[in-house]
């Protein structure tokens, strides 16, 4: 009865999608529920017949806690079922809490570029959607899977395919998917069913890896093909460790993967029932992860896991879970490994020692950090990783599995995965879950299998089937072999969650709003940051080392990626319906291609860190930190590096054209490094530029006045000069001329050379 009443549960909501009963629904396709549940039962639960009214409280409480409404008499009645983007209803400020609004997303399937919401959604097109999941559902009835654990993959992946823009609720949940609203209904239930503790039936159970940056970037080399290869392969595996560690934790508990409630930017959250004996077996889980880690990367990554059980409050409250559960992560962050390097209150020696016998040994010359025997070259991590690195550009699909076959990679206990290019049945055959990657088709012959839809940003740039190197990379720059590193993320995400859906005296951070948040965000970073650099031939060499949860790291040609920036930043904008709370900061840091990559993420870091906390009061008086960029040692608020991104492309023009030469425009820069000095100095020393400049003027500047782009290099760079002492007011061309300079002569370098 357990598993009727759990796919029960899952598809009470479902009319809101086919606008046919549950009942009628099951009945259509009786043959192949049949195949896996007691029909009788389920029919009888769904029917609320009396003998199933104890398992119909729970259901009910089950659907009242997924969705959690308190307005639905009063409150205005949405139009239509479109999903409202839950973005609408973020609020920091007064700004955005008066904002009445929501934007919604067009009826539609599931991929990118469909989740962009519109503040104009009017269309209807539940009629094509809900013809299309029948015909996914008869495709099932026909040629059904073989496990019931299969089916449920197999039903996740259509419903969400076509029920994610489909609201749960024509009142307060307006903005909560009913995808996400049935899995999270599962997910309650089955705790419900199974747990041993009626007043904390729930125990949330989140895994934080630590140390992945530095373990990704900690390459030995600085540059060559293997590095490529090798460090999106290390950024991949530790996620597919992270995956599998959520997937071992709900095995354990014996519950489906609808429990997983996120897996993103190596964190995962998963949802058990509280046993009676919960925190030995999270503990056990725990030491596992912890032995592992320790024996695979000696320490340098690390997984941090935190638990808390709760009560149906906390599901309503959910936000000020996560904000809990983060506090108890952040107290075992001090302590990674204790159980390992600890016996009790003494330390265990043995654990720090990694090898014995140091005789004919010698450090793996990739990595740098495991010994090996004189006569290997390299360990077999990074043999590993260097093989998984030349698949990555060509696998569809990540095929998971209990046992190992030839092509397998073991990941942890007796879970491997295996990457496949093709759709062969006979690699398929013994995987309990298979996800597509981006866009590769799921074909006929697989729609009994285990599939879902999985985005990950894996673009790496190639040169026939070979992954390209750094150097290969700066090369298809303008004007200067340089690559950049463009690292970016949302900003004060943890603080959006906890605080954002509070409006007056309303508690908006229930699970299903915080999940359908969470996941529409993986959606942009994984599956549209993956689309714009496959779509796009001017993108072709942006190496994608990492994109996924909230944040972004891409290495691309110089030049490419000052542009690339301002497109992310505008779709992201677009993407969380233009809510002036939800932020985002980025750095472009231009580097030698020869430069170790730990040195580009360090640097970036730090970069990053200024455009979320440097005032530059000078500039902006009213600034209070993030949503800003730094490029060349310079912050910009996004609007102002949008204007002289412009400002470049005018400039280049008139250099390359003749009407100013190289002379001008070094003048100008020293004049503009004068006049940053004057505003943070007050030095009146510096106001010298006026006389300076007017003496230059008189001599150099001897332009057509008919043409347009110089009456524009008049008004926006000389006439600037002539007033600079009155800092009442401040010329943004002239202060940021120096950056915009810099990026015009290294952009023009290889012509102007020759």
């Amino acid at each position: 009865m357990i598993k009727e009443a759990i796919f029960a549960a899952r598809i009470c909501p479902i009319s809101r999608f086919i606008e046919e009963s549950p009942v009628e629904f099951i009945n259509r396709y009786k043959s192949l529920f049949s195949k896996f549940l007691d029909f009788n039962v389920l029919i009888g639960i769904l029917e609320n017949k009396p003998e199933y009214k104890e398992i119909g409280l729970l259901i009910d409480r089950a659907l009242e806690l997924a969705k959690h409404e308190t307005d639905t008499d009063g409150g205005q009645k949405a139009s239509g079922k479109n999903l409202a983007s839950v973005f609408s209803r973020l609020s920091l400020t007064d700004i955005q809490k008066n904002r009445s609004e929501f934007y919604r997303y067009r009826l539609s399937e599931l991929c990118p570029r469909n989740s962009f919401p519109s503040d104009k959604v009017v269309e209807k097109n539940q009629e094509r959607l809900v013809k299309k999941f029948y015909v996914e559902m008869d495709k099932l009835n026909v040629n059904s899977p073989q496990t019931y654990s299969g089916f449920l993959v197999c039903f996740d992946r259509i419903s969400r395919q076509y029920m994610w823009c489909f609201t749960a609720s024509d009142f307060e949940g307006e903005d909560i998917s009913l995808y996400d609203y049935m899995k999270v209904t599962e997910s309650i239930i089955t705790c419900l069913i199974k747990c041993e503790n009626k007043e904390q039936p729930y125990t949330m159970v989140m895994g934080d890896f630590s140390g992945i940056q530095k373990y990704i970037f900690s390459i030995a080399s600085a540059n060559h093909h293997g590095v490529a290869k090798r460090l999106r392969a290390r950024s991949f595996y530790v996620d597919i460790v992270s995956r599998v560690f959520s997937q071992y934790v709900v095995d354990n508990f014996e519950v489906g993967r609808a429990n997983i409630l996120l897996q993103t930017g190596g964190k995962f959250y998963c949802m058990v029932p509280t046993s009676k004996d919960i925190n030995q077996q999270l503990q056990k889980i725990r030491d596992e992860f912890d032995t592992y880690l320790h024996e695979t990367f000696h320490g340098s990554v690390s997984v941090n896991l935190a638990w808390l059980s709760c009560s149906d409050k906390n599901l309503i409250y959910y936000s000020d879970t996560i904000v809990k559960l983060n506090e108890l992560l952040g107290e075992n962050k001090a302590t990674p490994f204790e159980s390992i390097l600890k016996n009790k209150e003494e330390w265990n020696t043995k654990a720090f020692i990694i090898c014995n016998n140091l005789n004919k040994k010698h450090l793996c010359k990739n990595c740098g950090t495991e010994l090996i025997d004189i006569s290997e070259s390299s360990c077999k991590m990074c043999d590993m990783q260097i093989e998984m690195g030349g698949k990555l550009p060509r696998t569809k699909y990540i095929v998971h599995t209990r046992s190992e076959k030839k092509g397998s990679y073991k990941i942890f206990k007796d879970y491997y995965i295996r990457l496949r290019e093709n759709d062969s049945l006979k690699f398929f055959e013994d995987a309990y879950l298979i996800e597509a990657l981006n866009n590769a088709e799921i074909k006929e012959c697989m729609v009994a299998l285990p599939v879902v839809r999985k985005y990950m940003a894996n673009h790496i740039p190639v040169n026939e089937n070979e992954t390209k190197s750094f150097d290969q990379i700066a090369e298809e720059s303008s004007g200067m072999d340089k690559v950049a590193v463009l690292k970016a993320d949302v900003d004060v995400l943890g603080f959006l969650f906890a605080q954002g859906l509070r409006i007056k005296d309303r508690h908006f951070g229930t699970i299903s709003r915080v999940n359908t948040m969470s996941r529409m965000l993986e959606v942009f970073f994984s599956g549209y940051i993956q689309e714009l650099l496959e779509s796009d031939p001017l993108y072709q060499n942006v190496y994608s080392v990492f994109s996924g949860g909230d944040d972004l790291f891409l290495i691309g040609p110089w030049d490419i990626m000052l542009g690339l920036s301002i497109i992310i930043k505008k779709k992201f904008k677009r993407f969380v319906a233009n809510n002036t709370d939800v932020t985002m900061s980025a750095t472009v840091s231009i580097f030698d291609s020869k430069d170790h990559i730990a040195f580009m993420a360090e640097h970036s870091e730090l970069q990053l860190d200024r455009a979320k906390n440097e005032l530059l009061s000078e500039v902006y008086p009213s600034r209070t930190g993030r949503n800003a960029v730094c490029t060349m040692g310079q912050l910009f608020e996004w609007s102002d590096f949008e204007v002289q991104m412009e400002n470049v492309k005018k400039l280049r023009k008139l250099l390359e054209n003749g009407t100013i030469n190289v002379g001008i425009l070094r003048r100008i820069l020293r004049y503009s490094d004068m006049y940053r000095q004057f505003l943070i100095s007050k030095d009146a020393w510096k106001l010298m530029l006026e006389p300076l400049f007017y003496y230059d003027r008189q001599r150099n500047y001897h332009f057509n006045e008919a043409d347009e782009n110089c009456k524009w290099f008049q008004d926006e760079y000389i006439k600037s000069m002539e007033n600079i002492s009155d800092n009442r007011t401040i010329s943004k061309n002239l202060y940021f001329a120096d950056t915009v300079i810099k990026i015009v002569l290294n952009e023009t370098r290889r012509e102007r050379n020759g």
